[in-house]
């Protein structure tokens, strides 16, 4: 019976379902004109960012209507791509989180935190985009209401809150925190593979710098051999000339 309900409410809205194909290229030239360059996209179950790359649902027909549903593609892509920006993955949360006796719980109230610190700088600098993020919670209900949380607002909102800050409260939290809001536009933090991204750019490096090492060894030892080679010149025209005439 549930399946059956579940596919009476597929069918339902279909037709305000917004697929990742049908807005892949406005989401890619959004977080291009955000990063200054291109962020790559691509559609996974789960939302998350592994620095390089923002996985997004291949389809959300979560709300009533095409554009609630296209509110929410942007917005995923704005969050994630707000982390990369502004600073969440500064340290490693992987590390610091593992020395917990649950880590994930200490992955979603950290994500928690940052997520409000997020939005606030968001809000700074895309109060347009500010404003879309908002109208999901609205529809979501997704409100911070504990007084911690009211706290944590308070101070995650300030113009020099940094990741340092939720890290701060995370710490204090950690054993305290019961509910823990959550927003769909937020998605999930992947510690794991981010780590696992970095470490595939640092041996991109270091093979990248090699390559040029090699280059670079193989030019100076060519400079060395021009410069020891006794350079020998070819006869003056004249001398050339000459001895044609006499022979």
């Amino acid at each position: 019976m549930q399946n059956v309900e579940r596919d009476i409410k597929t069918i339902a809205y279909s037709s305000t379902s917004v697929t990742f194909a049908d807005v892949n290229r406005i989401l890619e030239a959004l977080v291009t004109g955000l990063n200054g360059r291109p962020l790559k996209l691509a559609p996974k179950e789960q939302t998350y960012t592994d620095t390089e790359t923002i996985f997004v649902p291949a389809q959300i027909s979560k709300f009533a209507t095409r554009e609630q549903n296209f509110r929410l593609y942007k917005t995923i892509v704005t969050h994630h791509w707000a982390q990369n920006w502004f600073g969440t993955w500064h340290r490693s949360l992987e590390e610091i989180t593992n020395k917990y006796k649950h880590p994930e719980r200490a992955v979603h109230i950290f994500h928690a935190l940052e997520t409000i610190r997020l939005e606030a700088c968001i809000k700074r600098e895309l109060p347009g985009m500010a404003r879309e993020m908002e109208q999901i919670r609205l529809l979501e209900r997704a409100q911070f209401h504990t007084p911690f949380w009211r706290r944590s607002i308070d101070r995650l909102q300030r113009p020099d809150a940094s990741v340092d800050d939720s890290y701060q409260l995370f710490a204090s939290a950690y054993e305290h925190v019961m509910k823990i809001p959550r927003v769909s536009f937020q998605g999930i933090l992947s510690p794991r593979q981010m780590e696992d991204c970095k470490a595939h750019r640092l041996r991109s490096g270091k093979k990248h710098l090699g390559d040029s090492s090699q280059r670079l060894n193989k030019s100076r030892a060519i400079s060395v051999r021009l410069k020891t080679t006794p350079l020998r010149l070819s006869p003056p025209i004249s001398q050339l000339t000459y001895r044609k005439i006499h022979d």
